[in-house]
This record gives structure tokens, sequence and C-alpha cells, in this order.
């Protein structure tokens, strides 16, 4: 069960964290983490820790910023029909077994939408 490298329409079916979610294609589920992007955690755990120490910022911030990827991340895809393509440029997968992929939503790159809204 792999996810083809050319582009295929998913839907999704949940959201992880604010980078990751599982989608159906075919009718198989697979976990997709966003090309290019990397939220804070959406729970306290020791990455998180790492993360607001790289960032410089507190443990707290760095969870209610997770948290509020996730949500944002959760009310822009669940249950909408997304096209996932593979950049050349990305492993397959990353270390966890996740799909990385470019994410496409209604024409938009769900990348650029979600590297904007932070910026906000």
């Amino acid at each position: 069960m792999s996810l083809p490298l050319h582009a295929v329409l998913a839907k999704v079916l949940r959201v992880i964290d604010g980078d990751t979610f599982v989608c159906e294609v075919g009718g198989k589920p697979y976990t997709v983490r966003l090309s290019g992007i990397d939220c804070f955690e959406a729970q306290r755990t020791p990455k998180l820790r790492k993360q607001a120490i790289r960032a410089g910022i507190t443990l707290d911030k760095a969870f209610e910023r997770g948290t509020q990827a996730k949500l944002f991340a959760t009310l822009l895809l669940t249950g909408k029909s997304v096209e996932l393509r593979f950049n050349p440029a990305d492993e397959d997968r990353d270390h966890f077994g996740r799909y990385v992929r470019e994410v496409w939503l209604e024409g938009e790159s769900i990348q650029q939408i979600m590297r904007k809204h932070s910026s906000e």
C-alpha cells in the first residue's frame, strides 16, 4: 500500500496536528505531512519543548501556537477533497513513515495558506 508519486485526489479524514493529517485515497488511509511546513506540536511533548527552546519562546506559547495551527488546519481541511502532489525535492516519506506531499485545495496551496495565516 503506497501512495503514488503522481498527483492524486484525496479526502481528508482527520487532522493530527498543524502539518499532518490522515486522508483517504482509493478507499485506503494514508498519513500525510505537509511539505515545507513544520508547525509546533499540539501536545505537550519533549518535541514541543525542543521547538520552544529553538524558537526562543515559552512552552506555553509554543503549545498555544501548535493548538492554533491544528485548529486552523482542522477547519481548513477536514472532510475536504484535496490534491496531493509529490515534490521531487522531498523524500517520498519522512522518518516516521508519513508521506510528504504538497497539498492543494481548490487550486490553492495549503502550504501558502498556512504560511500566510501564521504570519498574521
